[in-house]
């Protein structure tokens, strides 16, 4: 749900009164429609859905200003626009288009119509707030169903998260989730403790938080910043303490960028810091890391795909096998493959049982995404994943190649093979 209002260079006085019907002189006002609070959205969603809800479309109240529209054998190959890269800005060129975009279309010009006569938005415009006055469809996509992560990987894990978002994609891949009602209002030193005590239970845990609306949407960087304190604090010192306790471990933690949240989208790799509490303190041990110094680095970035190949790895028969990932930069070239056989060759001489983990080429992902979305905008998912695999394929043959040239008895296999 967000908040339009009339563009006062249109000729109207910029009033968010005056939205009658979707088109140029509209502008994207608030993405949030003025940070709703969950139980009024619920109360517009519910209206929407006996006004515009039918037996193929069906709306469900979510948190906030975030909900779910539900279309049985819907289009899902319609171009639609995140609100947030919308603020300030006339809403003309960022309506749904493409396939199946005329029923969504219908559906958000509709609902300005049944939501400027809500009393409830009359009681907010009353009390100085913004109206949600419009449902803005985006986030498109077909229910998928994925690989059950606990399965794949031999071990049990648990989803800590207020967010029905993140506990909704920790079931969907075959996790725990806690129960939401144990969390209600839960403060962070809470969250931590909730899932230390499940970690008491299960091999891992994602633990999701956010700071609050009111401080992700505002401008006030200094309540960012104490945020993001609070966090460090009550959350993550914590959880170190606590892990300490338990024994071995690794931790992650990765950070939304938030230029989302400035009107453009986020560029560049994510940063994220990872610790393994077996591993021997390096050089830069208690030195600050910042987005600079990550920016500055020379290590080049890593597919992020791979990354829970080394977050998970583990020996599965005690016999001493070795899983080294090696990433795109390491086998750019010819004479990098190479190099990389000459490793291997010498941990084989070592006595090391050696299973290696290869990406793609450096640049050749990046090159097969682009001709894919020359394609089409929304590639088929599963020929896109057939599409992607190609690299990876290029690489463990050309390297399991010179592992045979140096007389070693390699052989190259997809994922699928690879425990077969």
């Amino acid at each position: 749900m967000v908040t339009l209002r009339a563009d006062a260079q249109s000729g109207s006085k910029g009033g968010l009164n005056e939205i009658k019907k979707l088109g140029p002189h509209v502008v994207m006002d608030d993405a949030t429609a003025g940070l709703i609070s969950t139980e009024e959205a619920r109360e517009l969603i519910e209206a929407i859905n006996e006004q515009l809800g039918s037996e193929m479309i069906q709306f469900y109240p979510g948190l906030g200003h975030r909900h779910l529209m539900v279309w049985v054998n819907g289009k899902s190959r319609a171009i639609c626009t995140d609100p947030q890269l919308l603020v300030g800005r006339p809403i003309a060129d960022a309506l749904p288009t493409g396939d199946g975009s005329d029923i969504l279309w219908k559906l958000m010009d509709a609902s300005v119509s049944d939501l400027a006569g809500s009393s409830l938005n009359d009681e907010r415009r009353e009390a100085g707030q913004k109206p949600a006055n419009c449902l803005w469809l985006w986030g498109q996509g077909r229910a998928i169903l994925w690989p059950n992560l606990s399965e794949r990987l031999k071990m049990s894990g648990v989803v800590v998260s207020q967010s029905d978002v993140h506990r909704g994609l920790g079931i969907m891949a075959g996790l725990e989730a806690v129960d939401g009602a144990r969390l209600a209002g839960a403060d962070l030193r809470t969250q931590a403790a909730v899932a230390l005590e499940e970690l008491k239970k299960n091999d891992f845990a994602y633990v999701h938080v956010e700071l609050p609306d009111e401080v992700v949407y505002g401008s006030d960087v200094a309540a960012k910043v104490k945020g993001i304190e609070a966090v460090d604090r009550e959350l993550v010192g914590p959880l170190l303490d606590g892990l300490a306790q338990l024994g071995s471990h690794r931790i992650v933690a990765f950070c939304d960028s938030g230029s989302v949240h400035h009107g453009q989208a986020a560029e560049g790799p994510g940063f994220f810091a990872y610790r393994d509490s077996a591993a021997a303190p390096s050089a830069g041990t208690g030195r600050r890391f910042i987005e600079a110094d990550a920016r500055a680095s020379t290590v080049p970035p890593r597919d992020a795909t791979k990354f829970v190949v080394r977050l998970f790895a583990k020996d599965p028969d005690g016999r001493g096998a070795d899983y080294p990932e090696i990433w795109g930069t390491s086998v750019g070239t010819i004479e990098r493959i190479h190099c990389v056989a000459d490793r291997i060759e010498r941990a084989h001489k070592d006595g090391h049982r050696v299973v290696v983990v290869l990406s793609a080429m450096s640049g050749e992902t990046d090159r097969l995404l682009r001709l894919a979305h020359e394609v089409t905008p929304l590639p088929d998912d599963r020929e896109l994943d057939m599409l992607l695999s190609t690299g990876e394929r290029v690489t463990i043959a050309l390297l399991a190649m010179a592992l045979r040239a140096r007389g070693l008895d390699a052989q190259s296999l997809r994922g699928a093979k690879s425990g077969s």
